[in-house]
Order: C-alpha cells, then structure tokens, then sequence
C-alpha cells in the first residue's frame, strides 16, 4: 500500500510511543489493575524470580527481544472494530438519550486482539493506543513472547449496549445513565476463556467478568459472542434482560481420534447463554441462574 494512502498505521505509532507512557491492564480478583511489578508477581507469570516477571513485563511494554513481536504483534484473525455512538437501529425506553449524549461525547475507538497477549484500544482519528488489556488466563503464557511467536488474543470482539437495571427486577425505566457499551471477545487459538469489559468510557475499560473452563467445558473459544435482549415477561418490558450466546467452541482435530468416539472430549460440545448482569462481578455464577449450558 502506497504511504501517501496510509491514514495512521498503529504498529509505526507504538514503535513511537514512551513505554512508560503506555496504558497496559490485567485482571486480579475480577478488579482491572495496572500491568506492572507492582500488581503482577512472578507466581502469576508462572516464572520462578521477579527477574524473569520484570523481564516479561519490559517485553509486554517494548516488544521481544528475540524479534518474534514488536510494540505490537500481529492482528491476525482478530478483525478490528470500530465503536462511536450506540446503534441508530435500537429503540427502547431512554435509549435516545443515551445515544444522543455518546453520540455527541464519545470519541471513536478502534478494539482489536493481537498476538502479544493484548487486545488493544486504539484511537479511530489518530490511529494511538488509548490501552491495552491483558485477560488473567493469558498471564502465564506471556514468558513464551520472549522465545516464540503464538496466538493469544486472536478472537473477534463483538460489542453491545446492555440495559444495567439500578435496581432488582422488576425495575421500574430504563434511565439512560443505566445503559452502556460491552465488549466480549475470546481467544480463538489462544485460549479457553471469554473476558467482558465495559468500554462506555473508552478512555476507562471496566472489568466486567470472564467465562472459562471453571465455569463451562469450553474448547478453544473461536465463537463470536452475540448479545440480544430477551423479554422475560411479554408485556413487561421492565423486566428485559441482556443476554450473550456462545459456542462452546473448537478442540482440535489433533488432540482425539475422530474414528474413536470413546476418545471424544467433552469440550465444546455446548451452547451457552449468559445472562450478562447477572455475571458481571460474578466469581461463581451458577448454571441455570446466571447461565445456561444446552448441550450440543
């Protein structure tokens, strides 16, 4: 591609940027915290000295030094999305407020999943990192940057306006200070885990939840969460709820006997639903209340 047909390249922008200047998060305790010594041990990066945990740290900020990434690693299967204002499309109660003030307040940002274990905030006008994020299955895989190219957060991620009702249900409206933006993305070859953040604020990630093997028998996540709203009475719309639908994913070919159905795994062979404010901060959601699994 010409230079001259080039708006921003994000890659050549981080190679700019002052690592310490860098906006880099993780998860600890379902609380998003600061990517550094302080918050990360090296128990956490499953290494033995807080020499090896501050040398993968400093590669996570400045890219490998065996060359396998820079600032930031490739953007293979992730497909970049843009988020602005909330969907022109939707209508329901005080939803047009929330949408005309975003519309006029939130700047646009462009989300998208790499291979160094980050997916990454961009900036839609400028094409700079407003933050990364770090999900904590992730954590121990990250010594291998300094070796080895893998895949980490090579999933899509899909976003939605979810209705966060203020008060148990049945709430009474939907007031527009209740709605916001959430963004679920999982790993595709990476890993096993779904993480939820909510980018309302686009310049502050808050950390919703994470749906993994503890809770499901997940495969590899490759399914693209879709988000609808599901009508839990008819006739009363108060009481609505949010709900994400995955895959149970992908285990591969290599890992089973495909002419031996007694080696069949019992990953991914479901269909989940999550109720999405029921699992948010949620540690042990339960099945049947908080989600459900259909089985395949």
């Amino acid at each position: 591609i010409p230079d001259s047909l080039v708006y921003w390249d994000a890659g050549e922008n981080l190679e700019n940027t002052v690592a310490a200047n860098r906006n880099i998060y993780s998860e600890k305790g379902y609380s998003l915290v600061t990517f550094n010594a302080t918050n990360i041990t090296a128990s956490d990066l499953d290494v033995a000295t807080n020499s090896a945990r501050d040398s993968i740290i400093n590669t996570v900020y400045t890219g490998s030094p065996s060359d396998t990434m820079g600032y930031l690693s490739d953007v293979f299967h992730s497909t970049p999305l843009r988020i602005h204002g909330p969907n022109y499309f939707y209508e329901d109660d005080d939803f047009y407020k929330y949408r005309t003030y975003q519309n006029t307040n939130r700047e646009a940002m462009i989300y998208a999943g790499a291979n160094d274990g980050m997916l990454h905030c961009f900036s839609d006008s400028t094409g700079d990192e407003m933050w990364a994020f770090i999900p904590n299955d992730q954590l121990p895989n990250l010594k291998n940057l300094l070796t080895e190219h893998r895949y980490y957060e090579d999933a899509n991620a899909m976003a939605a306006d979810i209705w966060f009702p203020s008060s148990p249900p049945p709430d009474t409206f939907k007031d527009k200070d209740e709605w916001g933006t959430v963004l679920i993305f999982g790993q595709r070859q990476g890993g096993w885990n779904y993480s939820a953040l909510e980018v309302t604020d686009p310049y502050n990630p808050f950390f919703l939840f994470n749906f993994d093997t503890t809770m499901a028998n997940l495969g590899e996540t490759w399914s693209d969460a879709v988000m609808f709203k599901i009508h839990k009475n008819t006739f009363e719309r108060k009481d609505d709820r949010f709900f994400a639908f995955l895959g149970g994913g992908y285990w591969p070919d290599s890992l089973y006997d495909i002419y031996d159905p007694s080696s069949f795994p019992p990953f991914g062979n479901a269909f989940y639903a999550l109720d999405v404010v029921n699992m948010c901060g949620n540690t042990t959601p339960t099945i049947g209340t908080d989600y459900w699994e259909i089985p395949a």
